[in-house]
């Protein structure tokens, strides 16, 4: 299912990107979710110190690995919180989109995701599927960071925050997210942060630039004040103190003008981006060449010039 329309792939990209990664966080107090589902009698088990993963038998080198990468991954998220939620995650790896869907709790249908995180049941679901864009071992961090934040912060951080801490720390494709976010700020389509608070767009636009946004402006605040300003704000919300006010505390300046400072950044990459994208580049050669030509011409006509001048004083000489 690879796009092979070099025009649609950059979209294709972005699209795929977000789509397949997005890994939906639900909570009991807004879904009506049931327990995890059985996976069946030839389920197989494999526990570790904080994860239970059931897979099936077919699955069983994939799932030794995964088991490993979980291991070690939880130990490098963990140290963004001052005490790590010390419950056992079950993570169920179904085989296809038909075994993602049947494992699914009760009341959940999400059929378009590479993995799906319960933050109230402690539960991850992953896909096996080599159409995704994503591996599974980066939607395997990506979920383990969803499940620690949400079941550390007491206030409910919002929907960018949790996307956007979940794409950093999973390291995933912020090269693509900036180029997109760049171009959006010049022509002034970013999504105030405001309205990605409980969820992203519907449109497969708006969804896509949301998740680019969230990964890149949580990029941002780690490069202007470090993980550790990002803990503090995480600790803020362990200790119940609203977002905003956690984002003043811990970072020392409003979220909208932290918001501002970033955008302002990103339109200004946006218009270096713009000035040397391939087609300005291509536009430019040829306006060079024109002009070098044309320059060129025009010291021939005067070369011209200047002989047939000499050629009528040389013959005015001679007569």
């Amino acid at each position: 299912r690879l796009v092979k329309t070099p025009v649609l792939l950059e979209t294709s990209v972005i699209h795929r990107f977000s789509t397949f990664l997005a890994l939906f966080v639900l909570l009991s107090a807004g879904h009506s979710i049931g327990r995890p589902l059985n996976m069946g009698p030839d389920t197989k088990e494999l526990k570790t110190q904080h994860f239970r993963f059931q897979h099936r038998p077919q699955q069983e080198t994939l799932v030794r690995k995964l088991a490993g990468q979980a291991e070690k991954a939880r130990t490098r998220l963990c140290k963004m919180y001052v005490s790590c939620p010390d419950a056992t995650t079950l993570i169920q790896v179904a085989t296809d989109e038909k075994d993602f869907l049947g494992i699914q709790p009760s009341g959940a249908h999400i059929d378009w995701a590479a993995g799906v995180a319960y933050a109230d049941l402690n539960l991850i679901i992953l896909r096996v599927d080599r159409s995704m864009m994503l591996t599974i071992e980066e939607t395997l961090v990506h979920e383990i960071s969803h499940i620690l934040l949400l079941n550390y912060a007491q206030k409910r951080p919002p929907r960018w925050f949790i996307e956007g801490l979940a794409i950093y720390q999973a390291d995933q494709d912020l090269i693509t997210r900036f180029e997109a976010v760049a171009a959006a700020s010049v022509s002034d389509s970013v999504i105030p942060l405001a309205n990605l608070t409980k969820s992203f767009p519907a449109t497969e636009k708006g969804r896509s630039l949301a998740y680019a946004q969230s990964g890149l402006f949580v990029q941002y605040l780690v490069n202007q004040f470090g993980e550790e300003g990002i803990r503090k704000l995480i600790e803020g919300l362990h200790h119940s103190v609203p977002f905003p006010l956690a984002v003043q505390e811990a970072l020392g300046s409003p979220l909208k003008d932290l918001e501002n400072q970033w955008l302002e950044s990103m339109n200004r990459y946006g218009w270096v981006k713009a000035l040397t994208s391939q087609w300005v580049i291509w536009s430019l050669i040829s306006i060079l060449f024109l002009l070098a030509l044309w320059v060129a011409r025009r010291r021939v006509r005067r070369g011209k010039k200047r002989l047939q001048r000499e050629e009528e004083r040389e013959w005015d000489y001679i007569q």
